[in-house]
C-alpha cells in the first residue's frame, strides 16, 4: 500500500525509497509473500525488495501457503530467487480455521 501511494500527486515518497527501506534492514519477514502481490505491479515491487535483500546478502524469512511450482506459475522470477533459499515445510491443520 505504500508503494502504491507514491504515485499520487503531492507525494514525496519515492517507490525507490520504498523498496530500499524493506533491503537494507538485518531481517526482515515478508509473510504469504503471494496474497497481495499477484498483479504485475506487486509481483514486480516484491520480486525487487526479494532482489536487493539476496544481492546485500540480508536474511529475509518467507512465508506462503503456497508451494514453489505454484510460486512458478505465478512468477518464474520470483520463484528462481526463493528456490535459493532455505525452507522449512510445516504440515497440518489450519489452526485459524476451528
Amino acid at each position: 500500500q505504500r508503494v502504491r501511494r507514491c504515485f499520487k500527486p503531492q507525494v514525496e515518497e519515492s517507490e525507490h525509497s520504498i523498496v530500499d527501506d524493506l533491503v537494507s534492514p538485518r531481517v526482515l519477514v515478508l509473510d504469504d509473500v503471494t496474497a497481495g502481490s499477484r498483479t504485475d505491479f506487486g509481483l514486480a515491487t516484491i520480486l525487487a525488495v526479494v532482489a536487493g535483500r539476496l544481492n546485500n546478502e540480508r536474511r529475509t524469512i518467507v512465508t506462503s501457503y503456497q508451494d514453489l511450482g505454484a510460486i512458478d506459475r505465478l512468477d518464474s522470477s520470483l520463484a528462481s530467487r526463493l528456490a535459493g533459499f532455505d525452507r522449512v515445510v510445516l504440515v497440518g491443520p489450519d489452526r485459524r480455521a476451528r
